[in-house]
Order: C-alpha cells, then structure tokens, then sequence
C-alpha cells in the first residue's frame, strides 16, 4: 500500500508541476479547489486515491474536486439568490429573555449589597472598615460587572448572528440578514468585496467567521443552518479574498 501512496505522489507532483505553467489563470475558493488546466487531472487522482486508501484512512469530511466548471456557474444573477439560512427565531428570543431576567436579578442583588455596605466613621480605622464591608462591596461589584457584561456580550452575539445570506442581483452585493434581541431581523448590503471569509464551510467547527471591512467584530455562519446553493457560496461569499494571486514573472522563472 505504502509503495503505490508513493508511486501516486510522484506521479501527481510531476503532473502538477508540468501543467503549472500552461495553466494562465487559477481560481482558489473555500469548499471548491479549481484550476482551469487541472481541474480533469486532480478530479482523476483524487478518485484513485481513494480506490487505494483503506476506509479507515479517509477522513468523513475530505475534500473532493467538484466536477462542475468554473465557466459553467454564473454568478451574475438574474435575481436575488439565497445563499443560505439559518431559522431559530425561538433560540434567540429566549436568550434575549434570559438576558433581561439575569440583568434583573444581578443589578438587583447590586442594590441590595450596596444598601448594606457600612458607612465610614472617623473613629474607625481602615482595617475595621474593609473586614466589615469586604464582604457586600465584592457582593456589589461582581454582580454589576457581571450584569453589564453578559449582557453586552449576549447582545453582541444575536446580533452577530446571521439568519440568511442572499446574493443580490447581479451577483456584485449580497445581503446580510441578522438577528436582533428586540426585533425579528436586521438585512445589510455588503458588497461583496468588503466580505472576508477565512474558514472552509466543510472545515471542522461549529461557526464560519465572516468579517465586513469597516465594522467591528465578525458575522457567525452557523454550520447547523442550510447552504442552499453551495457551489455559488463559494464562488461569491467564500471566495478566497485574501489568497495572492501568484506573478507572471515568478510561473515563467519555474518554467
């Protein structure tokens, strides 16, 4: 086994490496890995490698070649596309009402270790003061602090959240809905530019991370929600933006 996984390298490295340089453009996206020139011949080697791979070795969520051309998905869309969903209204209101009941109940808590904390007198010495109001002072400030900050923190996350992602029309912008603690939904245009998608869709994890260039903090895709149209996420939303395209003059050094 250990001899044919070598015999399929080398076999695949050269072929790599004598169709580098008559390939003129490439393409990388997350969930689809394409090359106009090696698109046939990575789909090939990838069958063969898993014909001679045990089950055991091949992992649940490999990889594949799609074998659908780049030139056949258009991305300029006659009208508004979804991209993908995720619907828990109920999820989100409940936290939001969980929220308000535990700032209640801290804040309230807050109050009443403030009322007890003892007043200083002059002919009392700091040391006496702290041993009797050490305990209702740490009382009033954790809970303060923990009230504000969950808070702000479970706020930031609904409303971070996204419910669906829609490809406008034209296939230039596309469409942020996301969720709110007191509203239903929140929709924003985003050129499609301004998205930065670091994180494969078929990637071990729970959340997809998606950053809009100006704002604070990133978008959540939740993995449990539905790609509608995979192949077109990946060529629009997905798309590597950060990847730098490799020079002419260093392909033609190779060559």
């Amino acid at each position: 086994m250990f001899s044919n996984l070598g015999k399929i390298s080398s076999s695949l490295r050269f072929n790599l490496l004598r169709t580098a340089v008559q390939t003129k453009d490439n393409v990388r996206c997350y969930g689809i890995v394409r090359s106009w020139g090696l698109q046939s011949r990575c789909h090939e080697t990838s069958r063969t490698l898993r014909s001679s791979f045990p089950k055991f070795l091949i992992p649940k969520l490999m990889r594949s070649f799609a074998d659908q051309s780049v030139i056949k998905i258009n991305t300029n869309v006659a009208n508004n596309v979804l991209l993908w969903k995720f619907e828990r209204p109920k999820f989100f209101r409940n936290i939001a009402i969980f929220t308000v009941l535990q700032f209640t109940v801290l804040m309230t808590c807050s109050y009443a270790a403030w009322t007890v904390i003892p007043i200083y007198r002059n002919d009392m010495t700091w040391k006496d003061y702290f041993k009797k109001a050490y305990l209702s002072g740490v009382l009033w400030f954790f809970s303060a602090f923990s009230a504000i900050v969950t808070s702000v923190l479970i706020w930031i996350f609904i409303r971070k959240s996204l419910k669906y992602i829609i490809l406008n029309k034209g296939g230039t912008s596309a469409t942020l809905v996301t969720y709110h603690p007191f509203k239903e939904s929140i929709a924003k245009v985003v050129p499609l530019e301004d998205l930065i998608v670091k994180k494969d869709r078929n990637d071990v994890g729970t959340f997809i991370s998606l950053r809009v260039k100006g704002t604070r903090f990133f978008h959540l895709i939740d993995k449990q929600g539905t790609f509608v149209n995979p192949d077109l996420y990946d060529l629009t939303v997905g798309l590597d933006r950060t990847h730098k395209p490799v020079k002419k003059s260093a392909v033609s050094r190779v060559g």
